[in-house]
Formats: C-alpha cells, sequence, structure tokens
C-alpha cells in the first residue's frame, strides 16, 4: 500500500472521521481487479466500523460498453471488496 492511503487511514483515526470515501469514476476493465484489491487493503487498514463508501459509476446496461458505467456484476464485486455505500449518479 502506497503512503498516501497511510496517510489517509491515520487522519480518520487522528480525527474520530467515520470513514473515507473514494471518487474514481472512470476504471477501465483492465484496472478493476487494482480497484477491488486497493478497497480491500483499505477496509483492512481503517478502524474497526469505519466507513468505505464509492463513488460508483452509472449503472445502466443500454448495450453501449464504456468506462463510465459500472454493470451490476462489478458492483457486486465493490460491495464484496469492503464498500458498504456506493453513491451512484
Amino acid at each position: 500500500m502506497s503512503d498516501k492511503p497511510v496517510h489517509l487511514v491515520k487522519l480518520v483515526k487522528e480525527f474520530n472521521i467515520d470513514g473515507i470515501h473514494v471518487d474514481i469514476e472512470a476504471i477501465p476493465d483492465e484496472l478493476k481487479g487494482e480497484y477491488l484489491n486497493m478497497l480491500e487493503e483499505w477496509k483492512v487498514v481503517l478502524p474497526e466500523n469505519s466507513i468505505l463508501s464509492v463513488y460508483g459509476g452509472s449503472i445502466i446496461d443500454d448495450g453501449v460498453k464504456n468506462i463510465w458505467g459500472w454493470e451490476e456484476s462489478f458492483l457486486s464485486e465493490v460491495f464484496k471488496s469492503g464498500a458498504e455505500v456506493v453513491s451512484i449518479p
């Protein structure tokens, strides 16, 4: 894990913040695994009962594939990786 997330976790502890919100909207298919791994890592190092929230892509099944949209299966993986709140546009 890089220094920046570790620094954020320290701030959560120091200021008694409820959790963190990750706002990475466009996630190309080839980076989705890394994104899920990042969420899992953050959930492990956040203080107990901290909230891991993410901004999600739009959930649209219009037959057009783009990096801004999230399929329901990916949304499910995001929850399995530790996110408890997903803000969807």
